[in-house]
């Protein structure tokens, strides 16, 4: 158990269709959990001050399964309008924390370690971020400074935080995985990732 983060948010999206997937891909099995609940789990590991999970069509269904947790579930009514709408949403009821660590609900890869990497990257660096690379750029999960909130509020679409990562005046700090943190995003994807003892 990491210990207490003073003054941090988690935020976790989960408010996407699962159109390509078929059905509600937060809702499907993974070990003896959700996916979503695998999630959630990594994401308490730091025992912020608060985490909360912004959710989509299936608000409800999210709710209802984490009602025990210690997270709290907000549905985003624009959901459809894109990633962007949700970041922006779960940022304006963080945007108090100085900092705030961003996770999709749908990479059951992410580790604890790498998290608290990029924490610790953002603090000792004095970035405005910290955010995890890949072959292609830089992509969640991420942290990000209270300073960079304003940046945040102005994202649109369906591409998220990367249109803030890729800013040249941004101080970004990259962070690279310790193995492959591939998230589902398809019934074969799916199938193909999912612990082979389920």
């Amino acid at each position: 158990m990491s210990a207490e983060k003073t003054n941090t948010a988690v935020l976790i999206l989960a408010a996407g269709g699962s159109a390509r997937f078929g059905s509600p891909k937060m809702l499907v099995q993974w070990k003896s959990k959700t996916l979503l609940e695998h999630v959630v789990s990594t994401g308490l590991e730091f025992r912020a001050n608060r985490t909360v999970i912004v959710a989509g069509q299936y608000a409800p269904e999210i709710m209802k399964l984490l009602e025990n947790q210690p997270v709290e579930v907000v549905q985003n009514p624009n959901w459809e309008a894109g990633i962007a709408s949700s970041l922006v949403l779960g940022i304006k009821i963080l945007k108090s924390y100085e900092q705030v660590l961003v996770l999709l609900g749908d990479q059951p890869f992410v580790s604890g370690t790498h998290l608290n990497k990029l924490l610790v990257n953002l603090e000792e660096s004095g970035s405005m971020a910290a955010a995890t690379q890949y072959p292609d750029g830089l992509g969640a999960p991420c942290a990000f400074h209270s300073n960079i909130i304003p940046k945040l509020l102005e994202l649109k679409g369906d591409i998220g935080a990367k249109q803030i990562l890729k800013l040249p005046s941004l101080s970004v700090v990259s962070c690279h995985p310790d193995w492959d943190l591939s998230d589902i995003d398809t019934r074969d994807a799916y199938e193909n990732l999912k612990p082979r003892d389920q």
